[in-house]
């Protein structure tokens, strides 16, 4: 399967759940999802029984375990995104795209599996904790007269992070260091606690400027994967305002993040 097929045409592998399937796409971010999900559903074919015994010994702490129906949306659906991003952490970069290449990939993943899926765990757990913390602070802070606006601020952050499908959405790198982000968020409340507000409302206002408008074109379409890059490179830039000790991924700035929403025709 090409990457290009002809100028303006990306075909990619599409998840059909029982089977996978072939199609043809024309924006590249739609088919690079679609060739993912197709790959990691291959591979779980492939691999049927070993994914089975690695989703049934799923490597979750009892700590995470206890976690596991305390994190909104998630449901019944989280282990099995759990399974799956692990799942493409075992199949490797690049993902296959002739069947040569995926048939190295499932063997040698079929080993790598269980370890990418402790690394999905420990992210989860992570998470979790992270969660928990800043969740109290914006319980305690809701009716503040001063940071209910910080509090409406990290609802909005939490939406998306939280959000419907969320661990598949992520992906496997991105999942098992998902921490990360509220860690972000615990060093901004920190700093609320030692500096004028008035430095945390300037930040919000400059990332407000961008993220609003990202985040109302997203709610009214959460399963446009054109969005998403875009939505990770918003969160790389409050990470570099409200939390600017930690490192960031991708060098981000306000200028590359309007460009893309330009692309995107986002008003």
């Amino acid at each position: 399967i090409p990457e290009v097929a002809e100028e303006g045409v990306f075909p990619a592998l599409v998840d059909e759940v029982q089977t996978v399937g072939m199609r043809a796409y024309l924006d590249r971010a739609s088919a690079d999802e679609s060739h993912r999900a197709g790959c990691v559903r291959l591979f779980l074919l492939d691999q049927e029984n070993h994914c089975e015994y690695v989703s049934k010994k799923f490597p979750l702490g009892m700590q995470g375990k206890l976690m596991l129906p305390l994190v909104e949306r998630m449901k019944g659906q989280a282990l099995d995104e759990m399974l799956r991003v692990s799942s493409e952490g075992a199949l490797g970069i690049p993902l296959p795209r002739n069947q040569n290449d995926f048939l190295t990939a499932s063997a040698s993943g079929k080993g790598e599996l269980f370890a990418c899926a402790e690394k999905v765990a420990r992210g989860f757990e992570s998470m979790c904790d992270g969660r928990g913390r800043v969740a109290e602070w914006m319980e305690q802070h809701r009716d503040d007269r001063h940071l209910k606006v910080v509090v409406e601020d990290l609802e909005e952050e939490m939406d998306w992070l939280l959000s419907s499908g969320f661990i598949w959405r992520s992906g496997y790198e991105r999942f098992c260091d998902y921490g990360r982000y509220f860690e972000a968020m615990e060093e901004r409340l920190k700093r609320l606690q030692s500096l004028p507000q008035i430095k945390d409302d300037e930040k919000r206002q400059r990332v407000q400027s961008l993220w609003r408008r990202w985040y109302l074109a997203w709610k009214e379409n959460q399963d446009d994967d054109r969005l998403w890059p875009c939505g990770w490179l918003l969160m790389e830039w409050r990470i570099a305002e409200f939390a600017p000790s930690m490192s960031r991924r991708v060098k981000v700035s306000q200028k590359r993040i309007q460009s893309m929403m330009d692309d995107l025709d986002i008003a």
